[in-house]
């Protein structure tokens, strides 16, 4: 059965106060958090904030039911959790509700008062309730829940979604290494730090904070995926395979086993063909993929499984120049000259230039999987 996709809208700040603007943002954040489970895949902030540009609806600021129920069904969530916060005289007083998509209904309000400076432990009992409500035999103690998500400083939180929020990279990066400062055991803000160092192309400081991420429960499947894309940028493919392995490990996915497939193959690793196999056996029509496994025999002198494995490739995308390449390449070795002629024309045409970029890359035509995808990666895992 596939899991339930969870979307958290941030809490309307009905209190009005400027400075309490990122307590509705920590709400989405924290439920979300808290949520997340193998038979319930959040949303993404990326994802909702998508939606949001995509549906022209504001990106802050309060949402109709109706505007909740379309951020909804845009993202292709089961449903849908929103709700109010107010704070007056350091009491936090909350209000959420469950729109559930595939019934059109609406719950009854889940309700939590407590002091503010106990906000996130007001947040986990908000989330045990929700489920609680959802199901009353939801298995969990209210302890018990509240353990599976490590004990953090408030001010730690603050400064993460902060960051979050800011729209300046900087400003950003010192939100992040801040929180992560103030607590290194709480890994998303170092997962953060760590994808605004790999935009930046500063591998070495990436790959610092991908480890620091890559242990933790929920983020550590998509920071070991990073921390072995970064290793592979910085031409250090055995690290690469660790992080990619650990990745494996933890959930495995299509993406995960294509990666794996790369970097093992740069290091002639004869099992590169393994996680190739792995790759398509969840996805079997990915071009990509096909054209790795082509690239890894052509790599190994494996003429008869290169040109097999090229061909998959074209009969998914048949106008793809490098593939055509390969295969008149692979072809003239098999001493089929007059096919791979043809092939070549197909791949180059009259452009000399291309010809002698593809001349001089062709061993480093590999296609990795540059973004990781959590709701694909549930939906796999689930269907194994």
């Amino acid at each position: 059965m596939a899991a339930d996709t969870v979307l958290v809208i941030p809490f309307e700040n009905v209190t009005r106060a400027a400075d309490l603007e990122w307590v509705g943002e920590s709400f989405a954040e924290a439920l979300s958090e808290h949520l997340q489970a193998d038979e319930r895949t959040p949303v993404t902030r990326e994802e909702r904030l998508a939606a949001l540009e995509h549906l022209g609806l504001p990106v802050s600021g309060p949402l109709s039911h109706a505007s909740v129920i379309r951020l909804g069904e845009e993202v292709g969530a089961d449903w849908v959790v929103a709700g109010h916060f107010r704070v007056q005289s350091g009491q936090l007083r909350t209000q959420a509700w469950v729109f559930d998509l595939s019934a059109q209904s609406l719950s009854e309000p889940v309700e939590d008062v407590d002091a503010f400076e106990h906000l996130l432990d007001a947040q986990a009992r908000v989330a045990w309730r929700v489920l609680r409500q959802r199901d009353p035999v939801f298995p969990l103690s209210l302890i018990s829940f509240q353990q599976r998500r490590p004990r953090i400083p408030i001010s730690a939180f603050e400064s993460y979604i902060r960051g979050l929020l800011a729209t300046d990279r900087d400003q950003q990066l010192r939100y992040f290494l801040s929180a992560a400062r103030l607590e290194p055991a709480y890994a998303p803000p170092a997962f953060r730090a760590a994808l605004l160092y790999y935009a930046d192309g500063d591998y070495a400081s990436a790959t610092r904070w991908f480890r620091q991420a890559s242990t933790d429960r929920r983020l550590g499947p998509q920071a070991n995926f990073y921390l072995g894309l970064s290793h592979y940028a910085s031409n250090d493919y055995r690290q690469a395979a660790e992080a990619l392995q650990a990745a494996a490990a933890q959930a495995p996915s299509a993406g995960v086993w294509n990666n794996l497939g790369v970097v093992t193959s740069r290091q002639d690793d004869p099992a590169a063909e393994t996680y190739f196999a792995r790759a398509l056996q969840l996805d079997p029509n990915d071009a990509s993929i096909h054209f790795n496994l082509g690239l890894h025999y052509v790599r190994r002198g494996e003429w008869e499984l290169a040109l097999r494995a090229l061909d998959r490739c074209l009969a998914a995308n048949p106008r793809d120049t490098e593939a055509h390449f390969l295969r008149s390449y692979t072809l003239r070795h098999l001493g089929r000259l007059e096919e791979a002629e043809r092939a070549r024309n197909q791949a180059i045409g009259d452009n000399p230039a291309l010809a002698l970029s593809l001349e001089r890359r062709r061993f480093e035509l590999d296609r990795l999987r540059t973004e990781f995808r959590p709701r694909e990666l549930s939906r796999e895992v689930t269907e194994r």
